[in-house]
């Protein structure tokens, strides 16, 4: 009889997988390692979600970004430049920054990888993935502030040889292979080799090319080698190869065009350069706003567009007659993005019993990673001036290429080298006293290129600064000034010890004690941004160097008063590094706070009614200090830290009333708040004015401020009567030699950065209030070989901000999700057959939003939940 039962696996409905016990008994029981130890998910005393493979394939948890579906407190996003962000109890990585550290950890087979492509590829030939929610790093190589997400392969198994080949078809002409093979000559050797593949047509338009983008076409394979010699020693080698070249995007730009004020101060605008000039971009309206997608900045917001406008290339606002789609699967850009992406895994792992109750092992991973990003930007529809450099209104540009228009376009190339090494000793005494000691080392490399090209700066440079250097390549070569670079080469040496004591004084109780020190060191050569400057190539500031050295650890208390329930209390310290801003006068480092986190959690595991209900709790709160954001300052970011704190509740639950019926409910509730602190007052880049009609925002090339209207009057009416240019406002900004604008004294215009905002009190980013899922799945049994399983799954995210200034404009509304399969399987046969929708109602959920910077006229971004994707999938096992 082909049975199906609810295991514990993240509360997901796993299909096929067996029976605890016989009777009443329908829970299955899922072995996890989440305190890299095997015990029964119901033993242990943390917060921890697991998924079983038969669990990922039943919910349809294709990759690490479903599992936000299913896991209380879990959210994900996409950030800038292609990279991800997973959020557990609002802890997350939110920053701008090479030198940043992840505060959700991702794992393979217990190695961290900062660049896992867990977001990109999909799960494949896994034994299961586990969440573990809460600071973590007593048992893992890396701190986690927020958690870790592990994922298990399945490796070789020996004296057995079989494997499975699975096809799928669906919409978007999507076509998905996945295969595993196992060979094995006898119980001392094992090969196994593992792959999928993805070819999936574009789900939204670029209307300007007329192509579909944010398609998929990638493809991995693992190869596993298992050995084991002897009985007492195991040796396990991995490599793992990821590749994808396609068009993944995914987000979309909302802006209402910001024509600049008429008048200023009862002083009517007669130049429509000053007018453009004196526009932010886009008006401040909500994302939801009518004509918030119809839009685009205002050109004269944008460097680009001034540099264009000040050499005379341009007049005015080129981007007025720029009308984009209403519709957030279209746009319009000048290009496609483009997605390239090359990595490489290598992991070997070694295992020796050094008798029945101690073992040594040793987890050694090294990580090769290449991207390379490109993505447009939207095209203007006026023509340039024809001037000496734009015979008929056209001018090439040698990364760009021949336009009409003024044009930009985004481009990024990351390498990332990172090896770690794990040694391990751990007991298995089985009476009071047990425990796990680790040693951990870890080095990393990043070398981060960030490039924006626009014609419009390689007419200023050609024009106005002919010393400076112009890269004549299409690829960038990192010597040009006429565009925009941030690179940064940047470098971690971490050190580890860490480890934990069980203590056993009867069999209800136990007591964990766990402590961790790390040392970390980085190292940062700063680069001056060249563009618009003399000579050629790049220049080398200071070399920043910080070292961070932190105490961290936890205690826990549990309580077994039956087998089938548990009580626990929980104290535990989590830190993650700090990291470098831009060097300052007189603090040529200028390095940002670590992170630390002091958590309390209590909570109850428990199973009922002969093992048919299962209900798992908990409460937490965190004291969490120096959080750092980033926040854009000009043509960069800067890292802060604040104090905040975090509480919630998370309930998870599984349900069989029946035998053939499973029910789920996990619910989360998360309340984030930023305490007082002095670094809790700074300019929203995105309000600069503060709301106070008596100021005007301005701009320059490269930062934004704020003036009296008065004085902004005063100059607009010399400009009127041609006294004065109107490329004046684009000088009436503080700088170095003018610290209160250029313009302070002549026209009594006196220049600040902007008005600051006091955010306390305010929420975290990208933090939902609610995370709530549930779901069913019955099993008919068709005939004796053959069992029938619909199953649909639901889930609600509640709303968030765009970022720490809570800014309703910029808040992405709460979106609710449904997934459903229905699968026939015949275990004899050892076939199975499915068909299956994700978004089945076809939701355009915006999930998280971004708020672009001021010389790029403050658009936002942004990111959207997958339209509705449906096929059919057959599975055959041999």
């Amino acid at each position: 009889m082909a049975s199906t039962c609810l295991v514990h696996a993240g509360s997901a409905l796993a299909q096929g997988a067996p029976l605890a016990g016989t009777g009443d008994d329908l829970l299955a029981e899922i072995i996890v390692t989440a305190q890299r130890r095997s015990e029964a998910l119901q033993d242990v005393p943390i917060a921890v979600s697991a998924f079983s493979e038969e669990a990922l394939k039943a919910a349809r948890l294709d990759s690490a970004a479903n599992l936000a579906l299913q896991v209380p407190n879990l959210n994900y996003s996409q950030q800038l430049y292609g990279s991800s962000n997973f959020q557990i109890r609002g802890i997350g990585y939110t920053l701008v920054t090479t030198a940043g550290d992840q505060g959700v950890g991702v794992a393979e087979n217990y190695a961290p990888i900062d660049r896992a492509r867990i977001t990109d590829a999909e799960f494949y030939d896994v034994e299961r993935v586990e969440v573990l929610r809460g600071p973590q790093g007593t048992l893992y190589g890396r701190n986690a502030t927020g958690g870790v997400i592990n994922i298990i392969t399945n490796k070789p198994e020996l004296g057995t040889n079989g494997g499975s080949l699975t096809g799928e078809y669906g919409n978007y002409d999507m076509v998905r292979l996945k295969g595993a093979l196992n060979l094995s000559p006898d119980e001392k050797v094992g090969f196994r080799v593992a792959g999928f593949y993805v070819d999936r047509d574009g789900t939204m338009e670029n209307v300007h090319t007329g192509n579909k983008i944010d398609e998929r076409s990638l493809w991995s394979t693992r190869t596993s080698l298992r050995v084991e010699p002897t009985e007492t020693f195991r040796v396990t080698g991995i490599w793992e190869h990821f590749s994808e070249n396609d068009s993944r995007y995914g987000v979309r730009q909302a802006c209402i065009n910001d024509p600049g004020p008429a008048s200023v101060g009862g002083v009517t605008i007669n130049s429509p350069v000053a007018r453009a000039f004196l526009s932010e971009g886009c008006t401040q309206a909500s994302i939801y706003a009518a004509g918030a997608l119809r839009g685009t900045n205002n050109s004269g917001a944008t460097l680009s567009g001034q540099l264009a406008t000040l050499t005379g290339y341009i007049s005015g606002d080129v981007n007025a007659g720029v009308v984009q789609p209403d519709d957030l699967r279209k746009m319009a850009m000048s290009i496609d993005p483009t997605n390239d992406v090359n990595s490489d895994n290598y992991q070997l792992s070694l295992e020796w019993d050094l008798n029945e109750e101690l073992s040594l092992s040793s987890i050694t991973n090294h990580n090769l990673d290449k991207t390379i990003q490109s993505n447009g930007l939207p095209q203007a529809t006026t023509p340039f001036n024809v001037r000496p450099l734009t015979p008929g209104s056209v001018f090439d540009d040698p990364q760009i290429g021949p336009s009409q228009f003024l044009t930009a376009n985004n481009y990024n190339v990351l390498r990332q080298k990172q090896w770690s090494q794990e040694f391990r000793l751990q007991s298995d005494y089985g009476g009071m006293v047990d425990f796990n000691l680790g040693a951990f080392y870890y080095k990393a490399k990043r070398h981060n290129d960030i490039y924006f090209f626009a014609n419009g700066q390689t007419l200023y440079v050609k024009t106005a600064v002919p010393t400076a250097y112009v890269d004549p390549g299409r690829t960038p070569d990192e010597t040009g000034h006429n565009y925009y670079l941030s690179h940064s080469r940047y470098q971690l040496t971490s050190k580890a010890g860490f480890g934990e004591l069980y203590v056993r004084p009867s069999e209800e109780f136990q007591i964990t004690l766990g402590t961790r020190y790390t040392h970390d060191v980085k190292e940062q050569p700063q680069t001056p941004l060249a563009l618009l400057t003399s000579g050629r190539g790049l220049t080398t500031g200071v070399l920043q160097e910080a070292r961070f050295k932190e105490w961290t650890g936890r205690a826990i208390a549990e309580w077994n008063p039956t087998k089938d329930n548990m009580l626990y209390a929980s104290y535990s310290r989590g830190y993650k590094g700090g990291g470098f801003n831009a060097p300052t006068t007189g603090d040529p480092n200028s390095a940002f706070a670590p992170e630390t986190v002091d958590a309390f959690e209590v909570g109850s595991k428990n199973t009922f009614m002969g093992r048919r209900l299962t209900v798992n709790s908990n409460g937490f709160y965190y004291k969490y200090n120096d959080y750092q954001y980033s926040v854009s300052e000009g043509l960069t970011t800067v890292t802060k830290n604040i104090n905040t704190t975090l509480y919630g509740l998370e309930l998870e639950s599984i349900f069989y009333p029946l035998r053939e019926l499973g029910l789920y409910f996990n619910a989360g509730y998360l309340k984030t708040k930023v305490n007082r602190g002095p670094n809790n007052r700074s300019v929203d880049p995105y309000n600069i004015t503060g709301g106070d009609p008596t100021l005007v925002a301005l701009k320059n090339t490269s930062i934004a401020c704020v003036g009296p209207a008065a004085g902004v009057a005063r100059l607009i009416s010399a400009i009127n009567a041609g006294l004065v240019p109107a490329s004046a406002l684009v000088g009436a900004c503080p700088t170095a030699a003018a610290p209160n604008g250029a313009f302070a004294t002549n026209f009594g215009l006196p220049t600040s950065f902007g008005v600051v905002s006091d955010i306390t009190g305010n929420s975290l980013p990208t933090s939902p209030k609610w995370t709530i899922s549930f779901g069913a799945q019955y099993d008919f049994e068709l005939m004796p070989d053959w069992t029938l399983s619909p199953r649909a799954d639901f889930h609600y995210q509640g709303s968030v901000f765009g970022d720490i200034y809570n800014n309703q404009d910029n808040k992405a509304k709460g979106w609710s999700n449904v997934n459903a399969t229905l699968t026939l399987s015949n275990p004899t046969a050892q076939v199975t057959i499915q068909a299956w929708a994700k978004n089945l109602f076809n939701k355009d959920a915006i999930t998280s939003v971004g708020v672009n910077s001021a010389s790029l006229g403050l658009t936002r971004r942004l990111y959207l939940l997958e339209p509705r994707t449906f096929g059919i999938s057959v599975t055959k096992e041999f």
